[in-house]
């Protein structure tokens, strides 16, 4: 069943990345068993048959079976511990972010796009990404309206880099049918990376749809009360500390130069070098003086 078609290895590579992230931010084996416990359970219903299905298809309910049960994981850390599994943002990470949020957009060629209305919806990025290295290059002050803007422009970033990624992802032939070797590590690996930021990715995304007003609350004073709410956390989850400006140096000669470099010789899609540079810099920030959380 595994590997033969039905649930593929590239599944199983995503799956585990997000139970290796898990534990990692969780640092408990027994909540990762329990939510992973859960998520097997919860994620059977699958397998119950559609309303409007005529004939019960096993194969094609055991193929969406391993989605459901990595919905249902996303789901229980999302909730259940959502403390824990909040990202503590900082200045350091947003400019790491708006860094690759600038070359995500010149190669990916929409610099070329010569559309007034377009051009003036860049305005809105071009002046955040401005206002984040303003922030990470001074000492001045984070108040509460700060922290509030640097973090929702962080899930924004977070939520393009993350619908372009998964979008590559799966442009990629399956790891089965893939002849080499190297190959077939380099796709594992993608998933793998996937899965380890999928719960981020998910929560990026509740916090900024959660802006949105539902049903029953159209703009009205519940809407409002669970909006000063939704702003509390948004505000809490961001770092109140001041990035050290040598560190801010080091973020941008290490990303600007690993872009240009991808750009030039086209190693690796745009978004697989984005991830990654996430994923090593805080590994170099290690070896760097200083306070070691201020870009990590």
């Amino acid at each position: 069943m595994f590997g033969s078609g039905l649930i593929s290895l590239s599944v199983i590579a995503l799956i585990g990345g997000a139970i290796y992230e898990f534990r990692r931010i969780c640092t408990d084996w027994k909540t990762v068993l329990y939510s992973v416990a859960g998520a097997f359970v919860l994620s059977f219903s699958t397998f119950l048959p559609g309303k409007r299905e005529r004939d019960y298809n096993i194969d094609r309910h055991i193929a969406q079976w391993p989605y459901f049960f990595l919905g249902f994981l996303i789901v229980i850390a999302c909730v259940a511990y959502k403390d824990k599994v909040t990202a503590k943002l900082t200045e350091g990470i947003t400019l790491l972010q708006s860094v690759a949020i600038v070359y995500w957009f010149y190669d990916s060629d929409l610099s070329a796009i010569r559309n007034i209305f377009f051009e003036i919806l860049l305005v809105i990025p071009f002046l955040y990404t401005l206002y984040t290295f303003y922030h990470a290059f001074t000492y001045q002050t984070l108040s509460r309206s700060s922290r509030l803007r640097l973090s929702i422009w962080s899930s924004i970033i977070s939520m393009i880099l993350a619908i372009d990624y998964l979008y590559r992802v799966y442009q990629n032939p399956s790891i089965e049918t893939t002849s080499d070797w190297l190959g077939r590590v380099y796709i594992g690996l993608q998933y793998f990376l996937l899965g380890t930021c999928s719960i981020y990715i998910a929560q990026n995304i509740l916090m900024l749809f959660d802006f949105l007003p539902g049903k029953g609350t159209f703009f009205n004073k519940k809407y409002f009360d669970e909006l000063h709410e939704l702003k509390n956390d948004h505000i809490e989850r961001y770092s109140g500390d001041q990035v050290q400006i040598a560190h801010s140096i080091a973020a941008v000669i290490f990303s600007v130069t690993v872009f240009a470099v991808n750009y030039h010789y086209q190693f690796f899609p745009k978004s697989f070098a984005i991830w990654i540079t996430f994923l090593v810099f805080p590994l170099i920030l290690y070896f760097l003086p200083g306070k070691k959380d201020s870009v990590s």
